[in-house]
């Protein structure tokens, strides 16, 4: 008989569990992008998440949180997103871009890079951090379009690749090899960018 009332509560107290469980909210980031994300939940530390793929975090109560990420193909952005106890808040995070990566291959350090829309004709400024070594490779996120690179090496050589069609949600790998010196055959035409 005492059995009876004792496997009843640990059933009960087995509904309460499961029914908390299905009250929690859901907060499900989704990459819709071809490359890596970076996402941030309240400022916390950046979790990776793969080109298209999901990512859910749960929560007994509802909340509203901030969500920051950055990705190869994605610019920064940070959106609100409230969560509410039994339902799964979403956020979609959609390609705004594509990127130029850049393999130096080169013997020589570069120690500025200058990316600039084909139909601009300043360069504008140095878009590398620090210098980029032999064998070293880094990325950049840019619009959909044309674009152009200077490189300077250390020696101040200038190196130059025009033309380079960047599509959303694809890389335009790019070596040292591909770019002409200011004079050989790859000049800049008429109304192209020539200099800082």
């Amino acid at each position: 008989m005492k059995r009876g009332p004792l496997l009843l509560l640990m059933l009960l107290t087995a509904f309460q569990a499961l029914a908390c469980v299905a009250q929690e909210g859901e907060l499900r980031v989704r990459n819709r992008s071809a490359g890596e994300i970076w996402v941030s939940v309240d400022n916390s530390e950046p979790r990776r998440i793969s080109g298209w793929s999901n990512w859910s975090l749960f929560y007994k109560e509802s909340r509203v949180l901030s969500v920051s990420y950055i990705g190869n193909y994605v610019f920064p952005e940070i959106v609100e997103q409230t969560v509410r106890a039994g339902l799964i808040a979403t956020v979609d995070v959609i390609p705004s871009g594509g990127a130029i990566t850049f393999d130096n291959t080169g013997s020589l350090s570069i120690v500025e890079v200058y990316i600039s829309p084909t139909t601009e004709l300043d360069w504008g400024p140095n878009d590398l951090a620090g210098s980029l070594e032999p064998g070293q490779n880094t990325l950049w996120t840019v619009t959909e379009g044309t674009w152009d690179l200077k490189l300077v090496d250390a020696e101040y050589h200038e190196y130059y690749k025009y033309g380079i069609a960047v599509t959303a949600n694809q890389t335009q790998s790019l070596d040292f090899s591909e770019f002409g010196k200011d004079g050989d055959t790859k000049n800049p035409s008429p109304g192209q960018p020539t200099g800082n």
